[in-house]
């Protein structure tokens, strides 16, 4: 497993670029009053781990239009503690991609950005967990190279 943490604004910048892009369920995010932490699943391509064993994504269909294939994604988990207020916005959801964090000292405010919303989350102190399960498949994505498409385009196969 490989795993990031953050407690500074400019730590974060790191988590972004393993979050982006990253697919996830709306319905998986878990918010936990009691132990005030917010865990948010997701799927994420495995070439952000040079040392991961990549496994190999499989050749469905090769037409005169697009080649198709079935890509596996790793399983991730981001992990925000010392949560004090959450604003969970349901059109994140609608695109069911991440983009990145970003953090405002000033209102102790993090903002979870997807590409159709975002979460705002309040903290007290900044604790975000980023952590890459190596090992462990957690969807699979159609993906679509074709000149005809645009370039490449992908949709989540969720079961």
């Amino acid at each position: 497993m490989s795993a990031w943490h953050a407690q500074t604004a400019g730590a974060l910048d790191v988590i972004s670029g393993v979050i982006h892009d990253a697919w996830f369920d709306i319905d998986d995010v878990d918010h936990d009053a009691t132990a005030r932490t917010l865990t948010l699943p997701f799927a994420q391509e495995w070439g952000l781990v040079e040392d991961a064993e990549t496994p190999e994504a499989e050749l469905v269909a090769v037409t005169w239009r697009y080649r198709e294939e079935k890509v596996p994604f790793m399983r991730g988990l981001l992990r925000i503690a010392e949560i004090r207020d959450v604003e969970l916005g349901r059109d994140i959801g609608d695109a069911a991609s991440l983009l990145g964090l970003r953090f405002d000292d000033r209102t102790s405010r993090l903002t979870i950005d997807g590409v159709s919303g975002a979460f705002v989350v309040t903290v007290d102190v900044l604790d975000v967990t980023c952590e890459l399960s190596r090992d462990v498949v957690a969807l699979y994505v159609r993906r679509r190279h074709g000149r005809l498409l645009g370039g490449i385009s992908e949709v989540p196969l969720w079961d």
